[in-house]
């Protein structure tokens, strides 16, 4: 059976309104240029599928896993933050293999266990399971060395830069 999830109304209640201003703030021209960039350095989609309301099945998070999703949907809307023009699928799919390209040429220059990774096709890289199964080769230390320091997704010190599930 799975665990029962203690959920406090309160606090769930802010989270969703939370969750509302940001995909306001996002879904307006003036402030998604500034808030976009704010939101995906602090990883937060990450977090918010990761909270215990997105991952158990208990009817009172509904709400917060539809928000969460409406969220992705504009953290990953493909418009140019800063003149505000639409981004073409080219542009997308550019954006997206050179992030691919960039884990790649770290791996490739300084992580000997991912010799695999930064010699395979993009679209190779890019499927989820095979990226953990290479990530999964790597120990905490290492893994956190690679998101801090060399990609910079986070901080070295936040709380969440040592906890692999996040990592991966």
């Amino acid at each position: 059976t799975p665990t029962k999830l203690r959920v406090h109304a309160k606090a769930l209640h802010y989270v969703e309104r939370s969750l509302e201003l940001l995909i306001d703030l996002l879904s307006q021209l003036p402030t998604r240029r500034f808030v976009h960039t704010l939101l995906e350095d602090r990883a937060l989609l990450v977090r918010a599928k990761l909270a215990a309301p997105y991952r158990h099945a208990d009817a009172r998070c509904d709400l917060y896993r539809q928000l969460v999703d409406l969220f992705g949907f504009y953290m990953s809307f493909p418009i140019d933050d800063h003149t505000g023009d639409p981004m073409t699928d080219d542009a997308v799919a550019a954006a997206h293999y050179e992030k691919i390209t960039q884990l790649q040429r770290l791996a490739f220059s300084h992580v000997p266990k991912l010799r695999e990774l930064s010699l395979s096709a993009c679209a190779t890289v890019e499927k989820r399971d095979w990226l953990r199964r290479q990530l999964g080769a790597l120990s905490v230390d290492e893994l956190r060395f690679l998101v801090t320091r060399q990609l910079r997704l986070l901080p070295e010190a936040d709380p969440q830069a040592g906890d692999p599930v996040f990592l991966k």
